[in-house]
């Protein structure tokens, strides 16, 4: 009688562990394959600007639950970044999690949570981080992208460029920046980065500014001693 027993409730447990293992929601792949990560180049101030993409696109499942967060964690690699300060850019997801609940927080010198908002459920919709590390070095810098539900964690990564190899003259107002916001038909000078860096020096030129009626650069190549930082 004692082994009959014995085998009905063996056999009544094992039947609610299976019922429990079937209910239990799969984890889903959230963000591959369209999540990516793009950086800028390192200024003399050790900071460089990235953008994170959080591509949320899960065709098999429910996406996202309302409340969970996003931790996305930050492997500094060979250029000792970590992170200064994010804040969320014009992605199509709906974030919050109620007033005065920051969308993206960095929880430690490494880790981002990006939390939505507890009435909702995120699916096919981009989550932008515009991000501010501060990195000792160029060089590739990843992160990855995981959540409770989510499996397996996807890794992103880019290269942080290098930063000028070159200053400007001290005084007389002239202003290191990348070539880049050069306006060829509005500036003048040499925008033509003769050293390869990506970097120029700029000063305001008043009276091709009073012609225009806007703003006017003057450019040179940045060819001065980098200064101390």
């Amino acid at each position: 009688m004692r082994n009959m027993f014995r085998m009905t409730y063996l056999a009544v447990a094992a039947g609610i562990a299976a019922l429990m293992v079937f209910a239990a929601p799969a984890a889903a792949n959230h963000f591959e394959p369209n999540s990516s990560k793009h950086c800028g180049q390192l200024t003399l101030g050790g900071q460089v600007n990235c953008t994170l993409t959080i591509a949320i696109n899960d065709d098999g499942g429910t996406g996202v639950i309302g409340g969970e967060s996003i931790f996305v964690t930050l492997a500094a690699g060979t250029t000792g970044a970590t992170y200064d300060s994010a804040s969320l850019g014009a992605g199509t997801c709906v974030l919050g999690g109620g007033a005065g609940t920051p969308g993206v927080a960095v929880s430690n010198p490494t880790t981002l949570l990006v939390t939505p908002d507890a009435d909702i459920t995120l699916n096919n919709c981009t989550i932008i981080v515009e991000e501010v590390l501060d990195a000792t070095s160029a060089g590739e810098v990843c992160q990855t992208i995981n959540s409770f539900s989510n499996a397996p964690p996807f890794t992103v990564c880019d290269e942080i460029e290098p930063g000028p190899v070159g200053g400007c003259p001290p005084g007389d107002g002239w202003n290191l920046e990348l070539v880049s916001e050069a306006i060829p038909e509005l500036d003048n000078g040499n925008f033509a980065d003769q050293n390869g860096d990506g970097w120029g020096c700029f000063k305001v030129n008043k009276g091709q500014s009073a012609k225009h009626g806007t703003e006017s650069w003057t450019w040179k190549d940045n060819t001065n001693p980098l200064p101390e930082v």
